[in-house]
């Protein structure tokens, strides 16, 4: 395996995890595709970021059956790298200034809550205008911002439960990587180390 940046995370993140769940006495929410289910709950597909599902419905002979059936727009013209998660039929997508709701058969938007961004952010961090992915447990949906902070907001309406700062944007953090949970514990890694910025993970309740 080379160790680029996107391993580098996911081996930090995997070991978290691992360090958590030994110290979890709650179990940990699972991507149930992983297992072969129809709902995908945490980035990666599984708490492992193996990024793999035992899904068959689509294979070597039926993918040249696929065909759109409806599309969106997400209004968004950064770039759009995110991975969206699916749970009871409703799909929930991240942009870099943006949090939806999307009914999963008919594309319908069922609620978008915007981010109120600072004017300077796009100025201050490293890697470009980013939002990668989010976490969804019991309900609740978590995810990163550019300007260094972690946001949960209710799966059912998009209303923001809290909002906690998780480092300085002006001191070049930022935060584009899909949050973690493991027990009642989220966590999130930082951006920002092709600056002066050194990078770490921090676990939030």
């Amino acid at each position: 395996m080379t160790l680029n940046r996107s391993n580098l995370w996911r081996s930090l993140m995997a070991g978290a995890a691992a360090v958590l769940l030994g110290a979890c006495a709650q179990n940990p929410p699972s991507a149930s595709a992983a297992a072969g289910g129809s709902e995908v709950l945490t980035y990666g597909m599984g708490q492992q970021l193996q990024n793999y599902s035992a899904l068959d419905q689509i294979n070597r002979s039926t993918v040249k059956n696929l065909v759109p059936v409806w599309n969106l727009s997400l209004d968004n013209s950064a770039n759009m790298s995110t991975q969206p998660l699916v749970k009871d039929g409703v799909m929930y997508v991240v942009t870099h200034n943006s949090t939806a709701a999307i009914d999963a058969v008919s594309g319908r938007q069922m609620w978008k809550t915007s981010i109120d961004l600072p004017a300077d952010v796009g100025a201050m961090i490293c890697c470009g205008i980013h939002a990668r992915g989010l976490a969804l447990v019991d309900g609740v949906i978590f995810r990163p911002t550019l300007d260094a902070h972690l946001e949960a907001l209710s799966a059912t309406d998009g209303k923001v439960l809290w909002r906690t700062k998780v480092a300085d944007y002006k001191m070049g953090f930022s935060i584009t990587g899909a949050p973690l949970v493991v027990g009642n514990v989220v966590m999130t890694g930082i951006s920002g180390g092709e600056y002066n910025t050194r990078g770490f993970i921090r676990g939030h309740d």
